[in-house]
Parts: C-alpha cells; sequence; structure tokens
C-alpha cells in the first residue's frame, strides 16, 4: 500500500462531516481531480482540489473547514 493510499483508507474510515453527522466522507480520485465529500451531493462539504499539493495538506484543509 502506498503512502498516498493509506491516508485516504485512514481519512475515508475516520472522518466526520459536522454538516451531515449521518455521513461519511470519502476521498475519491479521477485523473486531474481529487474529490473530498460526504455522499450527499447538495451537502455543502464537496470540494474538488486540483493542485499538486500532498494529500495530507488537502485533507487537513477539508478538516479545517469541514471536518
Amino acid at each position: 500500500m502506498t503512502d498516498w493510499e493509506r491516508i485516504a483508507s485512514h481519512f475515508n474510515a475516520t472522518a466526520k462531516c459536522r454538516r451531515r453527522k449521518d455521513s461519511k466522507p470519502r476521498v475519491e480520485y479521477e485523473p486531474g481531480c481529487l474529490h473530498i465529500g460526504c455522499e450527499h451531493k447538495n451537502c455543502t462539504c464537496q470540494m474538488n482540489f486540483h493542485g499538486d499539493e500532498p494529500l495530507s495538506v488537502t485533507l487537513a484543509r477539508w478538516q479545517e473547514r469541514h471536518g
């Protein structure tokens, strides 16, 4: 397992959305776009990233705003 996979797996297992208590946020990656958010498509925790910064930095930014 790569570091990226390990970090994403840990986030997927432990993260919580403060707006939707019944929902679990997930990290999903499609080439060129990192998506973080819970399964409610209208929840404001949905974020897309297109930068080259490390996953841990991106997840920390998401946690500050939505976790």
